[in-house]
């Protein structure tokens, strides 16, 4: 326990310090809370809600707001259909504006405080990543404005500060690697347990290759642990060779696609495929397997969004199954996996929230966040983690195969569930590979 909490902290100080540096610096120092983005009360010549949703629509994280105009606009319908929402007698129609924050914690910073300061937005939202959440939730709590952040790993956005005016909707580090290890076990008597680590030097490699080696061993795995290595290795070839000749049945890392795109085609080169392979970060999406050559099978990564996931949305009137099916069938196209999930959720808690405001002021919407206690399309959100101010959404490991029903894309079973019982699982299957003795 001692050493995940000192790892979870490393990952929480290499992110969060760039976006809580840059909110403080440059410029005229801390501005009073609630001024900046405040909102006037309930009455006068208010007669909307302004949302500033900051996140990478450009750059390497562009993929995960793929989904985002969709999803808002199917939301938005559901909020407004009725002259909007009612708050202290009076309706107020929703709208979002959006900032690029180009996939960097520093953009991310200057953008949020645009969204405040000359947008005027009444409520603030960061996604998708440290690289977004991080500063985005530094720039509220400097210009005291209502925040939701979505998709990071909590325990780092919480491990060096209390959050104040930001929740977050957000997934745990340790149900990723629970999902690894579910997974892993059903399969241990087919391999001969040795687990080698692929896991660069970034915090994220750092943090997982840390939490997944005790647990592991804890399950009855033997841990072969090369070190890590420099983000922008190209050559892995001895790393590969090492692995091979500890007879590592199993790989696990965590890289972006385009290292892992290098690795798997040295893996394949050196005609060393493991009988089972799991690599986090860098897979997120069907179409993102296309990228390998050759292309593989069975490859297991977490899952953050499945048409099996039991889970309704009452704003939406849809199901998980519901809202994939209506993107596929609008669209023609595989539904977003990594995406559709924490795009719905957001807007289904700052709905609820806003219903049970009395004005707009911004303690009072802070306030309702907090107490937002409902069913969503992500299950229970009830923010009980880091003082009230986080909700953990669920995450889970699944396995991946070429699609049969879309060309050009994989899809995926859910194989290990970890803690979340209530999301149906399948058994992982191993590839037979003659390479292993």
């Amino acid at each position: 326990m001692k050493t995940m909490k000192k790892l979870i902290a490393l990952l929480a100080a290499c992110v969060l310090v760039i976006g809580s540096l840059a909110a403080c610096g440059g410029g005229g120092g801390t501005a009073p809370a609630g001024s900046g983005g405040a909102a006037p009360a309930a009455g006068g010549d208010k007669s909307e809600i302004v949302i500033g949703y900051a996140s990478s629509f450009t750059g390497p994280l562009g993929e995960f707001t793929q989904a985002f105009d969709w999803d808002s606009k199917l939301c938005l319908d559901a909020i407004n259909k009725d002259g909007g929402i009612d708050i202290g007698g009076k309706k107020y129609t929703v709208r979002v504006v959006t900032g690029d924050t180009e996939s960097t914690a520093a953009t991310a910073t200057e953008v949020a405080k645009k969204l405040i300061l000359e947008d005027k937005v009444d409520i603030l939202v960061g996604a998708w990543t440290p690289e977004n959440t991080a500063p985005v939730a530094a720039v509220a709590e400097q210009y005291g404005v209502p925040c939701i952040c979505s998709n990071s790993p909590w325990e780092s956005w919480t491990a060096t500060y209390d959050p104040e005016w930001a929740y977050g909707l957000m997934f745990s580090a340790n149900d990723i690697v629970n999902g690894y290890v579910t997974s892993l076990v059903k399969i241990k008597d087919q391999t001969n347990g040795k687990v080698g680590f692929l896991f660069d030097s970034d915090v994220d490699g750092v943090t997982f290759s840390g939490l997944l080696q005790p647990l592991l061993e804890e399950n009855g795995f033997t841990v072969y642990d090369p070190g890590r290595f420099s983000v922008d290795t190209t050559d892995f070839t001895s790393i590969i060779a090492d692995l091979q000749a500890n007879d590592c049945d199993i790989v696990c890392g965590n890289q972006i696609l385009p290292n892992f795109m290098t690795a798997w085609k040295q893996f394949n080169e050196k005609n060393y495929i493991p009988k089972a392979f799991v690599l986090g970060k860098g897979l997120c999406y069907g179409t993102d397997f296309m990228a390998l050559d050759p292309l593989p099978d069975g490859i297991m990564c977490e899952i953050e969004f499945s048409k099996d996931f039991p889970y309704y949305s009452e704003l939406l009137g849809l199901s998980c199954a519901d809202l994939a099916n209506k993107w596929e069938e609008e669209k023609g196209t595989q539904f977003p996996v990594c995406s559709f999930g924490y795009d719905i959720v957001f807007w289904e808690v700052l709905n609820e929230a806003l219903k049970n405001c009395a004005d707009l002021e911004p303690e009072t919407i802070k306030e309702a966040i907090g107490n937002v206690k409902m069913d969503t399309i992500y299950g229970p959100v009830d923010f009980t983690e880091a003082n009230g101010h986080v909700s953990v959404c669920p995450i889970v490991c699944g396995q991946w195969y070429p699609s049969e029903e879309w060309a050009d894309t994989y899809d995926f079973n859910i194989t290990g569930v970890g803690r979340y019982s209530d999301i149906p699982e399948e058994d992982p299957y191993i590839i037979p590979n003659t390479t292993q003795k």
